[in-house]
C-alpha cells in the first residue's frame, strides 16, 4: 500500500494522471479495504472542488447540502435544443480543422473573432455531413448568423 501511495503521490506532483494499467495492477496487490482508501485518497489529491468557497456561497454547510438536495433532479427541467442528427459531425469538424493547421485546439474556437469563425463555418460546410445549424454550433456563432 505504501509504494503504490507513493506512486500516486509522484503522479501528482508531477502533474500526470493515472492510467488504468496503473489502477489494474494496483488492484490486484490490494485489498479490498486497501482499495477504498486509495480510492478516497486519489479522489481527495485530483478533487477540484473548493469547499469552503462552495460553502460560502450558501452560508454552511448544511444549508448547501440541503440546496444540493432540493435541486437534484431538477437540471431535467432544463429546456435544450435537440435533434436527433449525429454528433459525429462535431469530431468530423474537429478532425478537419486539426488536420489542416486551421486550430491548434478545440478549446480556442469560442475565443476566435466572428470573422474567423465564418471563414472555417465556409471552409467545413463543404468538407462535413453536418447541417448549418450544427456547424454553427460547433463553432459558437449564434444560429442566426449570416455566413
Amino acid at each position: 500500500m505504501r509504494c503504490v501511495l507513493q506512486e500516486v503521490k509522484r503522479c501528482f506532483e508531477e502533474g500526470n494522471y493515472l492510467r488504468y494499467t496503473q489502477l489494474e495492477r494496483w488492484e490486484k496487490h490490494l485489498s479490498a479495504r486497501e482499495w477504498q482508501q486509495l480510492t478516497d485518497h486519489i479522489i481527495g489529491l485530483w478533487n477540484v472542488i473548493d469547499y469552503e468557497q462552495a460553502i460560502s456561497y450558501y452560508g454552511s454547510f448544511n444549508a448547501m447540502i440541503r440546496a444540493f438536495h432540493d435541486n437534484t433532479g431538477s437540471e431535467f427541467e432544463i429546456k435544450e435544443d435537440r435533434d436527433n442528427y449525429s454528433d459525429a459531425v462535431y469530431a468530423d469538424c474537429t478532425r478537419i480543422l486539426l488536420s489542416e493547421g486551421l486550430i491548434h485546439r478545440p478549446a480556442d474556437i469560442p475565443a476566435l473573432p466572428d470573422d474567423s469563425k465564418r471563414e472555417l463555418f465556409a471552409y467545413l460546410q463543404p468538407r462535413t455531413s453536418a447541417r448549418p445549424k450544427q456547424i454553427k454550433k460547433y463553432l459558437h456563432l449564434a444560429l442566426d448568423a449570416k455566413c
